[in-house]
């Protein structure tokens, strides 16, 4: 027991000495003693006790090591690759707002062309309003991908998500935002996935980071369903009883003896190369510093469901 709890040095200490005081105290209240055995238990174990207890502790600081090596190496990573995606994404807004600045006096002088005959092949009104909109949806999805990039940042690193701005949103209308965003590699994956609303019910949280737990949610699910002959994931929200979003699907499920690992960070159950094994574990970090939690339930073989459960 104290190999097991010697990654907590005070912890096994104390359950040595109330292991040892009540054996102490009780030799107060007899007049029978044995001196011999009293040395053999107090001092000829005590070089076994202490070896126990110092070869735990090395091999659990040993793991902290590791576990502190693989978060900084995660971070520096995470960290680099920020950079150098921030860069284009930067060049890439600021060229889009020059076009966006004076489109309107550019639609006035085409317009102008046209009404004087001078173009052969006039675009149309809603080819004209498009360039608009598209020019809106470069800036926005930019926002959205330095957006990306932070929670990057929190996925490699310890950093609270505590510090980001809360705002009140419908978890229905966030869970379907999560669904049309989710970037499936074909039209049959999204067909994968479907919502249903029992009661809808408000979150105060922050919003993106609640949308990416669910994205990270969709990216499990669609990954495992794969191996399902007829797969399936669904959505539910009910907040009727408890504030619950619920992700299920019919994959292989999680086995008894993974579950206790899952949240884990860099812990990961697919193949070598498709998962670093920190989706999960930020979903935890966004659900607890939001007041919330999350919870996995499986049956191995038929299906796998994930509860977010959100405070009132």
């Amino acid at each position: 027991l104290m190999i097991q709890l010697a990654g907590s040095f005070h912890l096994a200490i104390c359950i040595w000495l109330l292991g040892t005081l009540p054996a102490i105290a009780a030799l107060t209240m007899t007049n029978v003693t044995n001196p011999e055995e009293l040395t053999r238990v107090g001092v000829e174990y005590s070089g076994i006790y202490a070896t126990l207890l110092i070869c735990g502790s090395l091999a659990a600081q040993t793991n902290r090591l590791l576990e502190n090596a693989r978060s900084q190496v995660g971070h520096l990573i995470g960290s680099n690759i920020a950079h150098e995606l921030r860069t284009p994404l930067a060049t890439i807004r600021a060229s889009s707002n020059g076009p966006l600045r004076h489109l309107e006096t550019i639609t006035a002088g085409y317009a102008a062309a046209v009404a004087a005959d001078l173009v052969e092949s006039p675009l149309r009104r809603q080819q004209i309003t498009g360039l608009s909109k598209g020019l809106d949806l470069v800036r926005s999805e930019v926002d959205f991908a330095n957006i990306l990039i932070d929670i990057l940042l929190i996925n490699t690193s310890f950093k609270s998500t505590k510090d980001y701005p809360s705002e009140k949103f419908s978890a229905a209308l966030c869970v379907y935002e999560s669904i049309e965003r989710y970037p499936y590699a074909n039209r049959k994956e999204k067909e994968l996935v479907s919502a249903t609303v029992l009661t809808d019910f408000q979150v105060d949280a922050p919003r993106l980071l609640v949308s990416h737990v669910l994205l990270n949610l969709l990216k499990n699910s669609v990954y495992f369903v794969q191996r399902s002959p007829d797969p399936r994931i669904l959505i539910k929200v009910e907040g009727s009883q408890e504030r619950k979003i619920v992700v299920t699907d019919n994959g292989p499920g999680v086995e008894p003896s993974q579950m206790k690992y899952i949240f884990n960070r860099y812990y990961s159950t697919t193949s070598a190369g498709e998962g670093a094994g920190v989706g999960l574990s930020f979903c935890r970090l966004v659900m607890d510093g939001i007041g919330g939690s999350i919870e996995c339930r499986s049956k191995p073989g038929e299906t796998t469901s994930f509860i977010l459960t959100f405070p009132s």
